[in-house]
């Protein structure tokens, strides 16, 4: 009979949590790709290419959902349950409160492991994965993208105009000017096609002028009726930071070539913040559990135990929040503690009252 219950209290709690954490991922993530759009959408060459790289975020999004979904989906169903008179009926039973919770902790720990997956390994390669992508799709769209009847600066010493666009990487009316090596180059040409091959662009000019100008020297102009300008794209500049390295890279990471002193103390406060987290949904969950269960209970008390587990859930969060922005994984990793030690520390003691205190009404209407 416990077994069942357990399954059966497990599998309420479990399928409250999915629909919790589904709808606040789906919100977080959607808040997500728009702060992405402008960067993103003009890189990619499709909704699909588009919608790939908003989906690297989606496992950093999850490591920030995880724990706050365990405290409201908990506050719900054990407030779920109450108004259903469910919970009174196994207090009634005989079912302390402190049974009702074994289920959860089963919960706690999938979700726990869950968490460290992500945080130490999906959600630093998935935006790393991005971080390379964009820059790929930023240089992609430098040597294709070039906006109609507009300069575009594509060096300090190369500067392009284009007019009319008159197809797929191909305009009207080009100027080139190169000032590199202590000359002056200007290419005018009537049409100007950009091609890409072996990672080198290319523009292919038809029916122009080359315009040459070299110090102390008289100035030379050439026809063409075709003409292969090759230039060299800058590689956009790749910057990996703490929240692209897994968390074995985070505690050494000099072993991956990172020698200064002061980025090594900030990655290894990073892993330090990482692990620390682990312990917030057993917190939520303990928060929850210990404020919706009182000694004192009632069917009408709904929003009293909602408002009173976000605050408790928020002074939490917002202190440990700071102590990570100072990058004090001690002090945070002390914090953690203190919560969960205190919290553990109510549970025992509610252990000792069987069941908790019923007004005769809720009684009578348990029974």
């Amino acid at each position: 009979m416990t077994l069942q219950l357990n399954r059966y209290i497990f599998k309420q709690f479990a399928t409250r949590y999915v629909t919790v954490a589904l709808a606040l991922t789906l919100i977080v993530w959607v808040v997500q790709a728009v702060n992405l759009t402008d960067n993103l959408v003009g890189s990619s060459d499709s909704v699909v290419e588009f919608m790939g790289l908003i989906s690297f975020t989606l496992p950093r999004v999850l490591t920030f959902i995880i724990a706050p979904a365990m405290l409201i989906s908990v506050v719900m169903q054990l407030v779920s349950m109450q108004q259903s008179h469910e919970y009174f009926a196994l207090a009634a039973n005989g079912i302390s409160p402190t049974q009702i919770l074994k289920p959860l902790l089963v919960l706690v720990l999938l979700m726990t492991i869950i968490q460290a997956l992500i945080a130490f390994y999906g959600a630093p390669q998935a935006l790393k994965n991005l971080r390379l992508r964009s820059v790929h799709a930023a240089s992609g769209a430098l040597s294709t993208g070039f906006p109609a009847n507009s300069f575009a600066d594509i060096t300090p010493t190369l500067t392009i105009f284009v007019g009319e666009s008159v197809g797929t990487n191909s305009w009207r009316r080009i100027m080139i000017q190169d000032r590199s090596n202590g000359a002056h180059i200007t290419y005018f040409a009537r049409k100007g096609t950009v091609s890409e091959r072996d990672n080198t662009s290319y523009f292919l000019l038809e029916n122009g002028t080359v315009h040459s100008t070299q110090e102390g020297q008289e100035a030379d102009i050439v026809s063409f009726g075709e003409y292969v300008l090759p230039f060299t794209l800058p590689t956009p500049e790749l910057r990996l930071n703490r929240n692209h390295l897994m968390i074995h890279e985070l505690f050494n990471p000099s072993a991956y070539g990172i020698t200064n002193p002061n980025s090594i103390a900030r990655m290894q406060t990073r892993g330090w913040l990482l692990l620390s987290n682990l312990a917030n949904p057993l917190i939520f969950v303990l928060i929850s559990f210990l404020v919706v269960t009182g000694k004192e209970l009632s069917r009408h008390g709904a929003t009293r135990y909602i408002l009173i587990t976000a605050l408790f859930g928020i002074v939490f969060q917002l202190v440990n929040s700071t102590l990570n922005n100072a990058n004090t994984p001690y002090f945070s990793m002390l914090w953690t503690f203190l919560w969960v030690a205190v919290l553990t520390a109510f549970v025992f003691a509610r252990n000792r009252i069987r069941t908790p205190t019923l007004t005769p009404a809720l009684k009578e209407g348990a029974l």
